[in-house]
């Protein structure tokens, strides 16, 4: 059965690459590249930043999928989060819900 998240989330409809669909305190899913090399079960580094924030985390691919429109999708969970990422997040999301965008990418 899969985890069901505890955590306040945001969701964004439109679809472009690098675009997040779903972001709460314990991770976050984008629209990918459709030639990303993003595979489920690896080791990823993200950026994500909203307003003057920005903070670089690592993240297991949880899954990788492709919708019917063609886009490729791909989820995250953040690993070893630390208060104060914990934190900035928190504000990043708070601060989205009133309007300041975030914006995330894969590192490597």
């Amino acid at each position: 059965m899969a985890e069901i998240r505890k955590a306040d989330r945001i969701q964004q409809l439109a679809g472009a690459e690098d675009y997040i669909i779903d972001a709460s305190a314990t991770g976050i899913a984008l629209t990918i590249g459709k030639d990303d090399p993003v595979v489920q079960g690896k080791e990823v580094l993200l950026e994500v930043s909203g307003g003057s924030k920005s903070v670089q985390l690592r993240a297991d691919v949880v899954y990788v999928k492709k919708t019917e429109s063609g886009e490729k999708q791909a989820g995250f969970k953040y690993l070893g989060l630390t208060d104060v990422n914990r934190n900035t997040i928190a504000d990043m999301i708070d601060a989205y819900s009133k309007g300041v965008p975030i914006r995330a990418k894969i590192i490597r």
